[in-house]
């Protein structure tokens, strides 16, 4: 059976939540910063969200590149899919910086590659 200290540590991993609520406090002070540009200036706030989704795309392509190269000797991975899937992100990224208001044409095309 189990006990509620046992409950809660499971959700806290020994307490590591203490040793970084600040980084919480940090996002939700952002999050709440963002929605407020957005209620107030929703064209710049549309704008930027495109720009965040772009480094996102690149950044992901990056880290799922590197994943792909750093798995390829093992034999139960498939790291040719998680590599074409990093290509699709750059390039996704790329196209999104090149011509941000086709974003949503880049979107339903990347969609339509994983699936």
């Amino acid at each position: 059976m189990l006990t509620d200290n046992v409950f809660i540590d499971i959700f806290d991993l020994k307490g590591s939540l203490k040793k970084i609520w600040y980084f919480y406090l940090i996002i939700g002070i952002l999050l709440a910063v963002t929605g407020a540009m957005g209620i107030f200036t929703p064209v710049v706030f549309s704008i930027s969200l495109i720009y965040i989704l772009s480094y996102g795309f690149l950044l992901m392509g990056f880290l799922n590149v590197y994943y792909a190269f750093k798995g390829r000797h093992n034999k139960y991975f498939h790291w040719g899919l998680i590599l074409f899937n990093g290509i699709i992100d750059i390039l996704a990224a790329i196209c999104i910086f090149v011509n941000p208001f086709q974003s949503v044409i880049v979107l339903l095309i990347y969609i339509g590659i994983l699936i």
